[in-house]
C-alpha cells in the first residue's frame, strides 16, 4: 500500500512514513523499517524521535550494535531527543546480555538531560537480569527510588528475577515485602520470578 502511494501520487510525509516503519516494527521486519528510514533521507523527508525510536524497536532483534548506531545517528540529527529511542537501544543491548552497553546509554541520557522513566529502567534492570548481574539490578531499582520514578510490578520482576543465577531467595522476598510496602501489585510475574529465584537456589521449601 506504501509503495503504491507514489504511483498515485499520494504525498508520502513523516506521518506516512512513521506509519509504514510501525507496521514494520509490528511484523518485526526490521529490514525494512531500516529502508523506509534510509529512503526519507535520499527523498527528503524528516525524520522525527517517532521515526528513530520506532526504527530502533524494529532492530531490536538485529543486535545492539546496530541500535546503537541508530541512536547515535538520532542525537546528531535531531534537536529533540526521544526517551523511547534509547529505551529501544537498552531493550537491544538487553537481549544480548549486553549490560554494560545499556549501563553507558544510561549515562548518556543523564548527560543529555534525557528522562529517564519506569519503562526505561525496566529495560536497563531486565538487561541486567539476562546478564546476571543482579547488584547492578538492586542499584538501578534503588536509583529509582532516589529520583521518584515510579516502580511497577515488571521492574521489580526483573530485579527479582536478577538474583536467579545465585539463588538470591532472601533478596527476592524482600523485594516482594517492599512491592507491598510500597503498594505495588504483586502479580503472577513478581511471583513467579520469586518461585523461580527460591528453586534455582535449591529453597524449595521457600517456593511452596
Amino acid at each position: 500500500v506504501f509503495s503504491h502511494a507514489s504511483s498515485v501520487r499520494v504525498e508520502k510525509d513523516t506521518i506516512a512514513y512513521n506509519a509504514a516503519v510501525g507496521a514494520c516494527q509490528k511484523a518485526k521486519d526490521w529490514t525494512m523499517a531500516l529502508l523506509l528510514l534510509r529512503e526519507m533521507a535520499q527523498v527528503l523527508v524528516e525524520t522525527d524521535t517517532i521515526t528513530y525510536s520506532t526504527v530502533i524497536d524494529a532492530c531490536e532483534t538485529a543486535g545492539w550494535q546496530l541500535a546503537l548506531t541508530l541512536l547515535f545517528e538520532m542525537t546528531h540529527a535531531l534537536d529533540t531527543l526521544s526517551p523511547n529511542a534509547y529505551r529501544a537501544a537498552i531493550s537491544a543491548c538487553g537481549k544480548n546480555s549486553e549490560c554494560r552497553q545499556a549501563m553507558q546509554i544510561l549515562s548518556q541520557m543523564a548527560d543529555g538531560r534525557v528522562e529517564k522513566g519506569c519503562n526505561t529502567y525496566t529495560a536497563a534492570i531486565s538487561a541486567c537480569e539476562k546478564a546476571g548481574d543482579w547488584w547492578q539490578a538492586l542499584q538501578l531499582l534503588d536509583e529509582m527510588a532516589r529520583v521518584h520514578v515510579e516502580r511497577d510490578a515488571f521492574t521489580y520482576a526483573a530485579a527479582i528475577s536478577a538474583g536467579k543465577n545465585r539463588g538470591q531467595s532472601l533478596q527476592a522476598f524482600q523485594l516482594l515485602r517492599e512491592m507491598a510496602v510500597g503498594r505495588v501489585q504483586r502479580d503472577t510475574i513478581a511471583y513467579s520470578a520469586a518461585i523461580s529465584v527460591c528453586a534455582s537456589g535449591g529453597q524449595f521449601v521457600q517456593a511452596l
